[in-house]
């Protein structure tokens, strides 16, 4: 054995420096599943492991590296039993890169997947299991050394967890309804027969839409009463674990928002699966009615992770630097679960700092991420936690994932600013948020002076976009340990802060560029949001030359909006059309300038426009085209309207818009008449703007449009989406 290791060190030694002795050549090192960790890492003998690949970069950095080292992966999955963790060790020498990729156009895999094998036909009872279910169940034993895990993949595919039939809690328990009930956030009220005392209640899960339509709890349950019919939950909810008392059930698709995943009784339906841990089994309903060899259970959540020193209390942070990964799939990992203590961003969408994504950077900069694919998980694909800058996603593609694409948290609120000036650039995000349906594909909570360009996000349940922070009303919360936004706020470092403007130099959600997305098909499951959303951040945001089109809403919401606690954004030169939803939802001091709005939503309480302001005063509405060809539906929401006085209308910049609905004379909008009687929109017109031909998506402005003497500019989406260098074989 210590022959051929120094024959190893030797053979490595040669490559190398035949390698570095060229100029400007980088050292290159290979990598295949089916080699040995025994070889020396050259193209005819790789080694068999990223850990062995790693290790001899961290040899070659301990020895004064100077040049790039390219880590080349050969075709083949390589299964990881844990994260592959690259530290300060591997941060690559300044100046110079480490970089993990697939060698030339063959396809590396990472995945934490682990073989189920020894499937049996059940042949006895399983109580609990529907009619429809019985003969076609098989089961396994958990894979040894395993313990719960939450999702199951036969191949390219994530097998859908049994579940109940949706419910609706008791429609009496919300405090509005019934003061004297014994409410908190860990008690459920539900109907006759939907739970039971299960006997492996730990692995058994309430879903859960509380109350609202913007959030999504999954909560492990702690007892169940079937007499008394209260469950209660191990963790609390974000709200009351009740109906919805926001578009409630009865329409708008919310009639059942609760049910239980992982148990007998919900497997109704080939492919679906249930792990009772206390037996040690899994059972499912084959697709093909026999399980084949390749059902995979994850291993882990996260498959790589790149540390360095997060300094939470002073600013000794020390990133890892110079990290690349080029051409990599990464799929088959599980996602994750709340616990005590955690600390939830902005409605619990997400936690800070959670070991939850495939591709994690927590303590990172310069690092770069491109035409890698991410698919077919349980959780999030990339995180950048803590002090995360310079990163760079680009050219990538995510789909069907379990929560979101790119997660960009920073510290909360506090003198602590270092997520910062990362790019999300030209990447394909569809069918994300399987799970999960309050995620958000590419959010910035406490993270600035990043860019958003380019990227075509499509099939999506909620938001696309979103940057937020911590609105001000959580100041005055009595807990400071409610989990969500609460928990994140660092109180010694705010002071006194009582008022947003007291606030804004603690929220670093600030200077965002989010520029030619094309979004599509967002708002599909959740509501009250929107495909582009900006709530409770910094000020200097700017929203431009996006085209979001054709999002067949269920509630309102809208394509862009400033939400509560969110002003000083610059929203222009976007175009939106044929929305079920509200255009763009100013709410508050916000310039909205030279959008183009074609087609007003079908939901009654709305307008084309979410209203001129809301809580958080006027806007600035100037050189937008608003072209409603519902005629039966408003331009704005009136009682925002009502709600100003013609002096607080004066302090703002309403005017130079054009207003048009086929059909329709202006004297039948009574919403523009009562603009101007405030003192807005003196010189806006109505009239046909005249677009080449809109319905087939040629916005153009024909020379003579009054739009044009206005002052308003053509806008040019042509580019907007994905650029020409993505990859044709993943658009």
């Amino acid at each position: 054995m210590k022959t051929k290791n120094l024959f190893c060190f030797i053979s490595v030694l040669i490559v190398l420096i035949l390698v570095s002795g060229c100029s400007g050549e980088s050292i290159q090192l290979f990598v295949s599943p089916v080699a040995s960790d025994e070889n020396p890492g050259t193209l005819e003998q790789p080694f068999a492991t990223l850990e062995r690949a790693r290790d001899e970069v961290r040899k070659l950095i301990k020895e004064d590296l100077s040049s790039d080292v390219i880590v080349n992966l050969r075709a083949g999955t390589y299964y990881l039993s844990k994260t592959l963790v690259l530290g300060l060790k591997d941060s690559a020498p300044k100046g110079h890169t480490i970089t993990y990729r697939s060698y030339l156009d063959e396809k590396a895999v990472l995945s934490s997947g682990v073989n189920v094998t020894g499937w049996e036909r059940v042949t006895g009872e399983l109580e609990g299991l529907p009619e429809v279910a019985k003969g076609k169940v098989w089961m396994a034993d958990i894979p040894e050394g395993m313990g719960r895990f939450l999702t199951l993949y036969e191949g390219d595919t994530r097998l859908p967890r049994a579940r109940t039939e949706g419910f609706v809690p008791d429609t009496d328990i919300h405090p509005k309804n019934n003061p004297s009930k014994d409410l908190d956030k860990y008690t459920l009220y539900y109907p006759k027969g939907a739970l039971r005392d299960w006997e492996n209640l730990e692995d058994v899960e309430l879903i859960i839409i509380p109350s609202f339509p913007w959030w999504m709890n999954i909560l492990p349950l702690a007892s169940v009463d079937e007499k008394k019919r209260i469950a209660r939950t191990a963790i609390p909810g974000t709200t009351y674990l009740c109906d919805m008392v926001m578009y409630a059930r009865g329409g708008k698709g919310y009639e059942k928002t609760t049910w239980i995943e992982n148990v007998l009784e919900g497997m109704d339906t080939p492919g679906e699966w249930v792990i009772n841990t206390r037996k040690g089994k899994i059972y499912l309903w084959p697709r093909e009615g026999v399980p084949g060899d390749n059902i995979f259970a994850p291993a882990l959540r996260e498959l790589v992770k790149v540390e360095g020193i997060n300094d939470d209390k002073g600013d000794g942070d020390v990133p890892v630097q110079g990290i690349r990964f080029s051409g990599l799939t990464f799929t088959q990992a599980d996602r994750g679960v709340w616990k005590d203590g955690d600390k939830g961003i902005q409605h619990d969408w997400e936690m800070l700092d959670k070991d939850n994504a495939m591709l994690r950077f927590r303590g990172a900069m310069n690092c770069h991420v491109e035409y890698c694919h991410f698919f077919n998980a349980g959780g999030n694909a990339i995180r950048l936690d803590l002090y995360a800058q310079k990163i760079g996603v680009e050219n990538c593609l995510f789909n069907n994932l379990g929560q979101s694409a790119v997660m960009m948290i920073g510290y909360g609120p506090g003198t602590k600013d270092v997520n910062k000036n990362n790019r999300v650039y030209n990447n394909h995000i569809h069918h994300c948020g399987e799970i999960y349906w309050h995620s958000q594909m590419i959010t910035m909570s406490q993270s600035g002076h990043n860019y958003i360009g380019h990227n075509y996000l499509h099939h999506i349940p909620r938001k696309a976009i979103c940057a937020c922070g911590v609105r001000y009303h959580w100041l005055t919360a009595k807990d400071k340990n409610t989990r969500e936004c609460v928990s994140m706020i660092r109180w010694d470092e705010i002071g006194d802060a009582k008022t947003h403007n007291d606030m804004v130099p603690f929220l670093h959600s600030r200077n965002n560029i989010i520029e030619y997305n094309e979004i599509h098909h967002a708002l599909e499951k959740l509501g009250d949001g929107s495909a582009i959303n900006l709530s409770g951040g910094g000020n200097d945001n700017i929203v431009r030359y996006n085209y979001i089109h054709d999002c067949p809403a269920r509630n309102p919401s809208s394509a862009i909006r400033m939400d509560g606690s969110q002003i000083k954004t610059l929203v222009e030169n976007n175009i939106i059309v044929n929305m079920s939803v509200a255009g763009i939802s100013p709410k508050g001091d916000n310039t909205i300038r030279n959008n183009f709005i074609i087609q007003a939503c079908n939901i009654k309480q709305y307008g084309i426009f979410r209203g001129v302001g809301h809580c958080d005063g006027l806007a600035n509405l100037e050189h937008n085209i608003l072209y409603n060809v519902h005629p039966d539906k408003a331009f704005y929401s009136y009682h925002s309207i009502d709600k100003y006085s013609k002096e607080e209308f004066a302090r703002k910049t309403i005017d130079r818009n054009v207003y048009f609905c086929p059909g329709k004379s202006k004297d039948e909008w009574p919403d523009l008449a009562l603009l101007k009687s405030k003192g807005a929109d003196q010189h806006s017109v109505y009239a046909d703007p005249m677009f080449a031909d809109w319905k087939n998506r040629d916005f153009t402005l024909k020379p003579k449009s009054p739009a044009l003497k206005l002052g308003i500019k053509q806008i040019d989406i042509s580019t907007a989406g994905l650029t020409d260098q993505f990859p044709a074989e993943w658009r």
